[in-house]
């Protein structure tokens, strides 16, 4: 199926590392991948041209679009500062949530 052949040729130019989270826009008509590559990619869906990519310092685990807007939130595997100096166990792992907007 066509569409399927995109999504493959998306994933064969874009996305080096294991796609850990996608998400449509309120109008499908944008995707977002975060990867284990450190990235998000965010593409339109039909043609696959890049819209844009966000740099990560950690892998991304979650992404979702707001409902109505362009508005990406996005969850990492960062460690959190704060959590070092208050926690007994500094290697704690804890999720950052960043917005990314178009």
């Amino acid at each position: 199926d066509r569409m399927e052949q995109h999504r493959k040729q998306w994933y064969q130019r874009r996305v080096r590392g294991p796609v850990r989270t996608l998400s449509f826009n309120h109008d499908g008509r944008l995707l977002a991948a975060g990867s284990e590559d450190l990235v998000i990619d965010i593409a339109f869906v039909e043609t696959g041209e890049k819209v844009a990519t966000v740099s990560c310092n950690a892998f991304p685990f979650c992404v979702a679009w707001h409902p109505t807007q362009n508005i990406l939130a996005y969850v990492t595997d960062d460690k959190s500062k704060h959590n070092e100096k208050h926690s007994r166990d500094s290697d704690k792992t804890t999720g950052c949530v960043k917005l990314f907007g178009l």
